[in-house]
């Protein structure tokens, strides 16, 4: 690699000669540190060099080194460039994992705007925003720009990658982020990930905002079924689920499990009856079926029974003989 143009001349500590007029006016001293940036426009192998200078006091204090010297904001340049060349290098090798982005430079109160150390915040900003950088949950590492967190562990099993492109309107494939980047386990990290590089988190309830009939139409059988074990497990949920259009009929529509107080859908039984059915493929598990009880599906049997005995005593006598005849 090309070589940094324009060195300064060395103080004494790093094998130069300080000018005479800085000799007698204050302790100065000079700390180096090497560093090997890919310098775009290099063509050669040659390895470029940068060292800061410090002035006075201990060498492995960095408080004084001259935030304004031009040797150093150049320096902070390259190593910029090294880092963003490091983030490759661990992503190309498979090591750019959770703990590795931890040690970043992720704070802005230490490393945004204003400070010295500016364009590292800056670069790696930039990198993870706009390269697959980031580890991804079931594939090769993605972009920020094409990224999500998912607050619970079903939900990245649930919505696949072109199921939120269309969720959430985009051109293409979102992917989710790991699991390890937690509120307990990463806080800073997924700080960062949230409102640096502006990665939404995607909880059970916002996703479900987001399905209505055009997209649950386009899913099949299987998708749906997942779709009533993932809900079942999901008890909070329940009085957001009023009015969604989850229940899958026979003939593919979708309706809402009930509408102006009237059960639109039942579950399917032995005998045909002609009422609106729930679609057997999807609820051929103990599971599927206890979610669409609790949303007030009843079986045709069960139905014609309760009209048998509420009902049609009323009808010939004229006066309620049952208790579920109110």
């Amino acid at each position: 690699m090309a070589r940094l143009a324009q060195e300064p001349e060395w103080p004494a500590a790093a094998g130069g000669t300080w000018p005479a007029q800085n000799r007698d006016r204050d302790r100065i001293w000079a700390q180096r540190e090497r560093a090997y940036p890919k310098h775009p426009n290099c063509n050669c192998a040659r390895k470029c060099r940068t060292e800061t200078i410090g002035i006075g006091g201990d060498s492995g204090s960095r408080d004084n080194v001259p935030r304004n010297d031009p040797w150093n904001h150049r320096l902070v340049g390259a190593t910029a460039l090294l880092l963003v060349e490091s983030l490759r290098w661990l992503r190309d090798h498979n090591q750019l994992d959770t703990m590795a982005l931890r040690c970043l430079p992720l704070d802005p109160t230490k490393f945004g705007e204003g400070t010295m150390f500016a364009p590292l915040f800056a670069a790696t900003k930039q990198a993870l925003m706009s390269e697959p950088l980031l580890p991804c949950f079931d594939r090769a590492p993605v972009a920020g720009i094409n990224a999500r967190l998912a607050r619970t562990q079903e939900v990245r099993e649930l919505f696949t990658p072109s199921q939120l492109m269309v969720l959430f309107g985009e051109k293409h494939e979102l992917h989710w982020l790991r699991g390890d980047v937690t509120q307990d386990r990463t806080p800073e990290l997924r700080r960062y990930l949230i409102q640096e590089l502006a990665i939404a988190e995607v909880t059970p309830e916002t996703i479900l905002l987001k399905v209505g009939d055009p997209f649950l139409l386009a899913q099949t059988d299987a998708w749906i079924l997942d779709l009533y074990h993932f809900l079942n497990g999901q008890p909070a949920l329940r009085r957001q689920l009023e009015g969604l259009p989850l229940i899958r009929l026979g003939d593919g529509t979708h309706v809402p499990a009930r509408a102006n107080g009237q059960t639109q859908a039942f579950l399917p039984g032995a005998i045909q009856t002609g009422f609106p059915t729930v679609r057997a493929s999807v609820c051929g598990t103990e599971t599927a079926l206890e979610f669409l009880r609790t949303l007030g599906l009843w079986s045709e049997i069960s139905y014609l029974r309760f009209l048998s005995i509420a009902l049609l005593p009323k009808q010939n006598t004229g006066r309620a003989t049952s208790k579920y005849a109110k």
